[in-house]
């Protein structure tokens, strides 16, 4: 980045929706934000302030210390829906119909767009008339209104659209598929009418993969399934990849919602997604992984080794941390205190 900005400066670096960031990318951001001070870079960051995780302290405090910032973003004015409104049903929408509108999404960006979309797939003009099928449309379009239309489909589409929210966007349709036990026909079905209904689009990464429209839609599916239940797709999910060949670390990230159950085998891909962690460098992300691997528990005889490779994690990043572990592992037993550790710290 910093070669980029000598040679095509200047540079600007827009980030949408930081609040879902991970550990790693925020303190990345922090750590990269605070030192570009003297380069023609402008970094730009959008998030809701009630939604960014407790990792983002710091990169709160840093944008703090610009006296300016950060800017709240008003909701969409009245003349702004209706504009959005008449570039989709036509410049004869009236009045009183885009003032409407603009009353039912509140000025949300997300719902004006999914609404006027809406409307022009339902061929609507925008007159008085057409009030009660646009109330109808905005109510589905918000959170309780999306599950209240999601649930009207089969059961089926259903799973398949939970079994979606758990992988993310984007996702291998036959991955979620496997999740929610569904046949290919089955699955092609519910992929149908998943787009029919503006939930699924297809996916801009790799040939065939699917997503949901907007992220505040695989937000609301997701915290729609109770939480048993999703704890169960996060264990199929976590499965399936590792059968579908896609490593440990994309398991790990599912087993990470999975209640512990003391599974061997649960301990181990957390522990080979936290040496693959390591080799990259995330060395936080080791740490969460190995920390959840003590808590599933790993087998007696397997502790003192798990604590001893969190002990390597924590090094740089915590080195009291890495003494406490250390010891800890020393103490567990059948350990003998003057034996070399299987590996060294570094």
């Amino acid at each position: 980045m910093t070669c980029l900005t000598i040679k095509k400066a200047p540079v600007v670096l827009l980030l949408d929706d930081l609040h879902w960031a991970d550990v790693e990318s925020l303190s990345w951001l922090d750590s990269f934000a605070s030192r570009v001070d003297d380069l023609p870079l402008l970094i730009v960051v959008a998030y809701r302030p009630d939604e960014l995780p407790y990792e983002a302290g710091e990169l709160r405090t840093l944008v703090g210390h610009h006296a300016d910032r950060p800017h709240d973003l008003a909701s969409l004015t009245a003349d702004g829906v209706a504009q959005i409104i008449r570039n989709q049903v036509g410049e004869r929408a009236e009045d009183v119909f885009c003032k409407e509108c603009w009353s039912a999404t509140g000025g949300s960006p997300f719902e004006t767009v999914e609404l006027a979309i809406g409307l022009a797939e339902r061929k609507l003009r925008g007159s008085e008339h057409d009030l009660p099928a646009m109330r109808e449309l905005a109510a589905a379009i918000k959170g309780p209104g999306l599950i209240e239309r999601l649930e009207g489909l089969d059961t089926a589409t259903v799973r398949f659209a939970h079994a979606a929210a758990v992988l993310g966007s984007p996702f291998s349709p036959q991955l979620a598929a496997s999740i929610a036990v569904l046949g290919d026909e089955t699955a092609a079905e519910a992929t149908q009418k998943l787009r029919a209904a503006r939930i699924l689009t297809e996916g801009h990464g790799s040939e065939g993969e699917l997503e949901f429209v907007h992220p505040l839609i695989t937000t609301t599916i997701y915290r729609s399934i109770r939480s048993g239940f999703r704890a169960g797709l996060h264990n199929a999910a976590a499965e399936a990849v590792l059968n579908a060949g896609y490593g440990p670390t994309a398991a790990a990230r599912h087993l990470l919602e999975v209640p512990c159950e003391g599974n061997p085998e649960t301990v181990e891909c957390l522990r080979k997604a936290a040496r693959e962690y390591l080799c990259a460098g995330a060395t936080e992300a080791a740490r969460r992984m190995l920390t959840r691997a003590l808590k599933e528990p790993p087998i007696p005889e397997d502790r003192a080794a798990v604590l001893h490779e969190l002990a390597c994690a924590t090094f740089l990043i915590e080195p009291t941390a890495t003494v406490r572990h250390l010891r800890q592992a020393l103490a567990e037993p059948d350990v003998d205190p003057t034996c070399a550790p299987p590996s060294s710290i570094g």
